[in-house]
């Protein structure tokens, strides 16, 4: 009898000290607010999440990108992505001149669908002048350094003298952008200027960071004498850049 109980406790004893050692090494989601999806990890708002438990290497390997965004969310803002390795300090911290017949090419990467709505920026400096060819913002697919277009927004020769704070333009129906590499272009034609637009630039591009990447790709670039979106845009075309314009997507 005393061996039956001895065996009982000795169980009980082990039972805990294992719940104990994987209790420390796991976080609860309901602390932490981790989702795992397709096998990457996530920070979701905690109204969405179900139990689940995560090893702490899991959530260190939560990309800081994505936890900029959700904390931002969080806060309220309507942002569903920004360029790719963009991370707090960068946000706005520079800005760019728009030049005439100009597209401007950043990359973004999606890690879960999303719905997008349009683009977001900054207006440092309200631009006057008289508009000609397209002026606006264009999403494409990208891959083996060739951009492809998807949808753009319509022509707004106005766009780029909105008022010196946030501004936003829709695409003609909200987009659904499945996991991948993405590009956001953007583009101001115009055949008079009294003042060019200024926006908001995120400063998080090293211009070596070309040497990493195979097919001419770029992070950021530019691509001179445009006068629409074109369907495609192939990247070893593209001057190398070190800002990405101050964009965001809703």
């Amino acid at each position: 009898m005393k061996k039956l109980i001895f065996s009982l406790l000795f169980v009980l004893v082990g039972l805990a000290t294992f719940a104990q050692l994987n209790a420390a090494l796991t976080v609860k989601k309901a602390d932490a607010r981790y989702v795992k999806s397709a096998g990457s990890f996530q920070l979701k708002d905690s109204i969405y999440f179900k139990e689940d438990v995560y090893t702490k290497k899991q959530v260190q390997q939560l990309p800081i990108q994505e936890q900029l965004i959700v904390g931002l969310q969080n806060y309220g803002s309507t942002v569903k992505a920004l360029p790719f390795g963009v991370t707090l300090s960068d946000l706005f911290a520079s800005t760019t001149t728009l030049l005439d017949g100009v597209i401007y090419d950043n990359y973004i990467q999606v890690k879960d669908t999303v719905t997008i709505t349009g683009v977001g920026w900054v207006q440092q400096t309200t631009g006057a002048y008289t508009a000609d060819g397209y002026n606006g913002w264009a999403i494409y697919s990208t891959t083996g350094g060739v951009d492809t277009k998807i949808v753009e927004t319509a022509n707004d020769g106005n766009i780029w003298k909105a008022a010196t704070s946030v501004a936003t333009k829709a695409f003609p129906t909200p987009q659904v952008l499945l996991p991948g590499n993405y590009k956001i272009l953007a583009l101001y034609n115009t055949s008079a200027q009294t003042t060019a637009p200024i926006i908001y630039a995120h400063t998080a591009v090293s211009g070596n960071i070309i040497h990493l990447l195979p097919n001419s790709q770029k992070m950021s670039g530019t691509l001179t004498g445009q006068t629409t979106m074109p369907s495609t845009v192939t990247n070893s075309g593209l001057t190398n850049a070190t800002n990405y314009l101050g964009f965001y997507l809703y």
